[in-house]
């Protein structure tokens, strides 16, 4: 089902959508890569640092795990308004409540909150604005913006927090976040599809059959989260200055790869896609692991941008496809479910054991949680072989 006649991806209302959610995903990095640093000015022993940053991230696991079910029953605009309008107060708060660490932690879950109603609203939506024919195309541009933000993002929270210090930056992205929430009213209301009253099942809140690919989310960003969350302080403590280089290297290969990693997902399926994408991540990891100079990170900074990046947007598609509409929510709250969990996990875990083996240590670690993707993807393309099997034997 398709609102839009025009038969363009990029429609009014996709563009305003992919803006709104660009705007999210980008805060969420943008935070992320300051967040560890800004709470330890405040007092924050180390062990406690992994927690500010996993605040944010338990909120959207927790909003995505039961969002699903009511985002498909509710009026989407609506939410989407309230969303936006929740994620501008939190920001607005970070500059002028947060000087104490209950206070930040309650904003972070609060700003997690509306950001996860937000993302899991927008990737419902966003399929009704694309025409039928490239539904696929369209959730693979989608997810490129989200990717784009998590290069960006980190940079523009390094940059603004060196150049004007953190009050300033917070207010910075409260007038974004304001400006993309502006922008929710000239988006067409989404029609809610009438649901009879049966029984609850877990199915209403995710997609059980879509777990084991959103799965592939949950190393991903378990890995990728402990570079955003600690790379700073890593550079740090290995004497390398101009970090943010690093970032905007992994924007620049990024953009310039996307399209060539977009054909091939085209033509091949996820496996063929998964399974070189994990090793490079991996790659990455092990790189930035024993980095003792800028050019090591800017290193990793290449790998991670073909390894991680390439791999995001085809997990996020394979996990909306084939979904009837009236299922779109729940099949977007199982995306996010993983992708948040590993945000939760990412930070925590590599803070722990940053704490005992250090930081350098903890990357490397890291590459293990990275190897898992291949572990899972030969069991995904197992079951989808017997799968295939039974049915050839049913037909037959």
């Amino acid at each position: 089902m398709s609102l839009s006649n025009d038969n363009r991806i990029f429609n009014k209302d996709f563009t305003l959508l992919f803006i709104v959610n660009f705007a999210s995903h980008a805060g969420l990095q943008m935070f992320a890569s300051v967040m560890s640093k800004y709470a330890a000015s405040l007092g924050s022993p180390d062990s406690l640092l992994g927690l500010v940053v996993s605040a944010y991230a338990f909120m959207i696991f927790a909003t995505s795990l039961f969002s699903g079910s009511f985002i498909d029953r509710i009026n989407k605009k609506t939410l989407l308004m309230v969303a936006m309008a929740g994620q501008c107060f939190a920001v607005l708060g970070y500059a002028f409540l947060a000087g104490s660490m209950p206070a930040l932690i309650a904003l972070r879950l609060l700003h997690g909150l509306f950001s996860g109603l937000t993302m899991n609203v927008t990737m419902a939506m966003v399929a009704f604005t694309l025409p039928k024919s490239k539904l696929g195309m369209g959730m693979g541009v989608y997810g490129l913006g989200q990717t784009i933000a998590m290069a960006v993002g980190p940079f523009i929270g390094i940059f603004l927090v060196e150049s004007v210090g953190f009050q300033n930056m917070f207010l910075i992205a409260f007038i974004l976040a304001t400006i993309a929430a502006l922008l929710t009213v000239f988006v067409t209301s989404i029609p809610t599809i009438r649901q009879e009253t049966k029984t609850f099942r877990f199915n209403d809140l995710i997609l059980s059959s879509k777990i084991p690919i959103a799965m592939l989310g949950f190393f991903n960003n378990t890995a990728y989260s402990s570079i955003s969350a600690y790379l700073v302080i890593h550079a740090d403590q290995r004497g390398v200055g101009n970090i943010g280089f690093f970032f905007t290297v992994y924007s620049i290969v990024l953009l310039a790869s996307r399209p060539l990693l977009g054909k091939i997902s085209d033509r091949f399926s996820l496996k063929a896609v998964i399974y070189p994408t994990s090793l490079i991540l991996v790659a990455a990891m092990l790189l930035c692991a024993n980095a003792s100079n800028i050019w090591m990170f800017i290193g990793s900074a290449v790998l991670l941008a073909i390894g991680f990046g390439g791999s995001q947007p085809v997990i996020q598609a394979a996990c909306i496809r084939d979904i009837s509409p009236n299922k779109r929510g729940a099949a977007s709250a199982t995306f996010m479910l993983g992708q948040s969990l590993g945000f939760i996990v990412g930070p925590m875990l590599g803070g722990s054991l940053a704490a005992v083996v250090g930081y350098g240590n903890m990357y490397a670690v890291m590459a293990g949680v990275a190897c898992m993707n291949l572990l899972l993807m030969f069991g995904i393309s197992q079951k989808s072989k017997i799968a295939a099997q039974e049915d050839q034997v049913n037909i037959s």
